[in-house]
């Protein structure tokens, strides 16, 4: 069986993918959408490189086999088939992690989201008509990796957002200081809902990127195969 992570109901790493049906079936009020089999392949490298690889008809075919309630669940795998067919997957990698997890890039080895945004030295705040951006000292530093956090404030609708001060970020990382000429050029990256960078078009000498939504206990990975 595939161990996977998927964020869900407060939990996300599971055991295999028939673990995780089996622990929203446990609680009636849990539910997941149609869609979520797109994220959960896209997400985890070992159904990225099986799709990939060996295409659409043989990942179904683990799929239903690592899980047999999709037997019972026809939408998910028409949804994951049309998916499929319209985006090709990229040849890097692109992982769900938790925000405690250790992760190395560029040879440095971060202790989980708060080091890596404590490290950052640039701060580029996204503002509908541009980026600005802002040099500071980060608390934590080293020689060789360096990291800029690309941010856009959550939406205000009504007088109950104010004071959320929550933020998307994307985080980039290279192995020299970081210039804003460097961040004009990731933003290039499309980047839609929820000003998330997480996708198949991505170009591969602007990875790594990690994206963090601003809430919750997951983020995702975008690197080349080869970190």
């Amino acid at each position: 069986m595939t161990k996977i992570c998927y964020p869900c109901y407060g939990r996300g790493k599971f055991t295999s993918l028939e673990s995780l049906f089996k622990y929203v079936a446990e609680d009636e009020m849990r539910y997941i959408s149609p869609y979520s089999l797109i994220n959960i392949v896209q997400r985890n490298i070992p159904y990225r490189d099986h799709l990939r690889s060996y295409g659409i008809d043989s990942l179904v075919e683990r799929l239903y086999k690592e899980a047999p309630q999709l037997k019972d669940k026809p939408m998910m795998i028409q949804l994951l088939s049309e998916w499929a067919e319209d985006e090709p997957i990229a040849d890097y990698d692109i992982q769900y992690l938790h925000v405690n997890d250790k992760i190395t890039i560029l040879g440095h080895t971060f202790n989980g989201l708060r080091e890596i945004s404590l490290s950052a030295e640039l701060w580029g705040c996204d503002y509908g008509r541009g980026v600005d951006c802002t040099r500071v000292t980060p608390p934590f530093c080293n020689e060789k990796v360096h990291v800029a956090d690309i941010y856009k404030g959550y939406s205000s609708f009504d007088c109950t957002d104010v004071g959320d001060h929550r933020a998307y970020h994307n985080y980039i990382f290279r192995d020299h200081p970081i210039s804003e000429k460097d961040v004009e050029r990731v933003m290039h990256t499309p980047h839609g809902f929820n000003f998330c960078m997480m996708h198949e078009h991505i170009c591969e000498d602007q990875l790594p990127i990690l994206y963090y939504s601003g809430s919750g206990k997951y983020m995702v990975l975008a690197s080349k195969k080869s970190e």
